[in-house]
C-alpha cells in the first residue's frame, strides 16, 4: 500500500524548525509526518493568543483520530502513517501550552 504525502518531498525552511523545537522543547521536528504539522498550527495558534482550551481540543480530536486509525488498520501500515516519536512531541508541546 502506498500512500500519498506530498509534504514529505517538501523542503521546509530549518530555520522553522529550530524556532519551534527551541520554544517548545520538542527533538527533531522534521515535517516528514502529519504530527509536525498538527504541531505547527498549534503552535502557531498558541502565539496568535488563542485559547489554550480551543488548542487542547484540537489536540484531543487528533489523537481521538490517531486512536480510531490504528484500530482501524494493521501495525505495520499505521506505523508508516504515526511515528512511535509523535506521542512524546505530543505530549512536549502538551506541557509546552501548560507553561506558557
Amino acid at each position: 500500500m502506498q500512500f500519498i504525502t506530498r509534504f514529505r518531498e517538501r523542503n521546509t525552511n530549518k530555520a522553522l524548525h529550530k524556532v519551534i523545537e527551541n520554544d517548545t522543547k520538542i527533538q527533531k521536528i522534521s515535517f516528514n509526518g502529519i504530527t509536525d504539522y498538527i504541531i505547527l498550527v498549534s503552535y502557531i495558534l498558541k502565539k496568535l493568543d488563542k485559547n489554550n482550551n480551543e488548542i487542547y481540543r484540537n489536540i484531543n480530536d487528533y489523537l481521538k483520530y490517531v486512536k480510531n486509525l490504528k484500530s482501524c488498520i494493521s501495525k505495520q501500515i499505521y506505523d508508516q502513517i504515526i511515528f512511535t516519536s509523535d506521542e512524546q512531541k505530543i505530549n512536549d508541546f502538551i506541557n509546552f501550552l501548560r507553561k506558557k
